[in-house]
């Protein structure tokens, strides 16, 4: 089971990762129960890859911006078609406050709202829609590559 002390003024979370080995982490953490928490996520999660598991969705930290650019750099076809992409998605996910979400919480309200308001903005209809086919572009290479 994982543990937790405090190191200069900060909490540390021990915990044995996949392969057995004791690691360390010196956390941003307020509380002792909220390091404990966080130990014992980390023990969770290093348990279900030493299983063969995959990674619960909650247990990501990537954000939208974040998985964009992953996307982007794993981009297949033209340069010029991976370029618009790119423009798009500062355009309209970089800059906005989606951008910076956790993945788990990007939940496709989320995003509607985030495609309405560009309508509201006076986009085109095309213009919307390419920005939907490029976030889910990017969600099913991610779900593929088990990102």
């Amino acid at each position: 089971m994982g543990s937790v002390f405090q190191r200069e003024g900060a909490w540390v979370a021990k915990w044995r990762d996949a392969t057995g080995a004791w690691r360390m982490k010196r956390t941003t953490c307020a509380t002792k129960a909220e390091a404990k928490r966080l130990a014992s996520d980390l023990e969770r999660a290093a348990e279900r890859r030493q299983l063969g598991l995959e990674a619960r969705p909650a247990d990501s930290t990537m954000t939208l911006k974040e998985l964009c650019q992953w996307w982007l750099s794993e981009h297949r076809g033209p340069e010029r078609s991976r370029k618009r992409d790119l423009a798009r998605l500062e355009t309209h996910v970089f800059g906005h406050p989606l951008g910076s979400v956790v993945l788990p919480r990007v939940t496709s309200e989320r995003l509607e709202e985030l495609l309405r308001g560009m309508e509201k903005g006076g986009a085109a209809p095309a213009s919307v829609n390419r920005l939907r086919t490029a976030l889910h572009a990017a969600f099913s290479r991610a779900r593929k590559a088990k990102v």
